[in-house]
């Protein structure tokens, strides 16, 4: 076989191999580095921080809370699935009064629309 032949397909097969080497060495790091279960205190503490910004919380305390807690929301069939992530112990969570760092981890989206949203403003309304 000459190069025109194969030559193409030597080619791809070889960056397919590249790219499962690296999907390998990926896939073993993650395999090694198996995240930890946070500490009780660490979950008994984001309860009361919830019960204490649901019960007295402004919106926008709120909002910024549960932006900061929740990774994703999936959508199955008729249920709406909220995933949470938990801060490890040194992160600091948005609106907490006990936290040390002034900068949140988690960048929260803080502006709202206003009034008129995205449809012009009119004199009759």
């Amino acid at each position: 076989m000459d190069d025109t032949t194969c030559g193409l397909r030597l080619a791809h097969l070889h960056d397919q191999i590249t790219q499962l080497t690296a999907r390998r060495a990926e896939i073993t790091d993650t395999i090694n580095h198996q995240p930890q279960a946070p500490p009780p205190a660490i979950i008994d503490h984001i309860r009361v921080l919830l019960a204490r910004v649901i019960t007295n919380g402004t919106p926008a305390e709120r909002k910024a809370v549960i932006e900061s807690l929740v990774a994703e929301i999936r959508i199955d069939n008729e249920k709406v699935i909220p995933v949470f992530k938990i801060p490890g112990p040194a992160a600091a969570i948005p609106n907490d009064a006990t936290a040390t760092d002034d900068e949140p981890t988690v960048r929260t989206m803080v502006r709202s629309v206003g009034r008129t949203g995205l449809e012009p403003v009119t004199d009759r309304l």
